[in-house]
């Protein structure tokens, strides 16, 4: 009886450890739905320049073409990214419904938003479509020179949090804006100071702690003198570890429940033994 209890016990655990070590590790973290390019070369695209800045803080990471998006899709991912590089004239309903109904994490970069505005008719959202000829970016109480013909797409709200700012040298707009679950940036853009104020905002929201970077460059603010520079290629990530990372993690506590199941196991067989002893005599 002993026995068949402690066996019981094992497969029971084992069951439950296997299920803890393999639930959702298939699910991806991040899906990038992007406009298509028409560049032949992928390597010089700005999707894969957004899918190798991601992935400093997630592996999990898929993208695919906005116009091949299902219904229902965002629902099996964590955080979701819609990137256009050029204005469209129409956009996927399903995904405008989707985004406007779902609770996760939606990141809109570049122009197009308009759509999702005037699909849903949401009143605490202003498009104010196109601008350039700004002079520079106002980030955490840091302000930097940016490329003057550079072009932004403007959303204002009343009710957003205002993560960084740009300004023309009269009026700010917002470059990142937060509205609920709702991250808009305006643009998408590689110079060097607005690249790291998403790269930076990006390391926050996803907590990752990344202690250097892939960014090759040196932040100057108006006065031109260094503020942050990162010079490495390495990636140095506390939090974030890899599905086979896990696995080993997960079979480690597989073999230490067995060992523990197993000696529990044994004691039960010596008390037993013990008690006959001492019946017998």
């Amino acid at each position: 009886m002993m026995f068949k209890k402690s066996l019981l016990i094992c497969l029971i655990l084992i069951n439950l450890n296997i299920g803890l070590a393999f639930c959702d590790n298939t699910k991806d973290n991040i899906l990038i739905l992007y406009q298509s390019n028409q560049s032949t070369d992928f390597s010089l695209n700005k999707t894969y320049k957004l899918y190798k800045l991601l992935s400093n803080f997630k592996n999990d990471i898929q993208s695919k073409d906005i116009s091949d998006y299902s219904q229902g899709e965002i629902s099996n991912y964590e955080y979701i990214f819609i990137f256009f590089e050029t204005e469209t004239l129409s956009i996927n309903k399903y995904i405008l419904d989707d985004i406007y109904l779902s609770k996760k994490d939606i990141f809109w970069i570049g122009p197009n938003i308009n759509h999702l505005i005037n699909e849903h008719k949401l009143e605490n959202i202003d498009y104010n479509g196109f601008k350039k000829n700004f002079l520079s970016v106002y980030y955490k109480e840091n302000n930097y020179k940016i490329p003057s013909s550079s072009n932004f797409t403007i959303i204002t709200s009343d009710k957003s949090d205002i993560i960084c700012n740009l300004y023309d040298g009269k009026y700010s707009y917002p470059y990142i804006l937060k509205l609920n679950n709702l991250h808009f940036v305006s643009s998408f853009n590689l110079s060097t100071q607005l690249y790291f104020v998403l790269s930076d905002y990006l390391n926050d929201f996803f907590n990752a702690n990344i202690n250097t970077y892939i960014l090759p460059f040196s932040i100057t603010n108006s006065n031109d003198y260094i503020i942050k520079t990162y010079v490495t290629a390495d990636i140095i990530s506390s939090g974030n570890y890899s599905f086979i990372d896990k696995i080993f993690s997960s079979l480690y506590s597989l073999i230490l429940i067995i060992v523990i199941s197993f000696t529990f196991m044994l004691l039960g067989f010596n008390v037993l033994s013990v008690s006959n002893l001492f019946k017998k005599r």
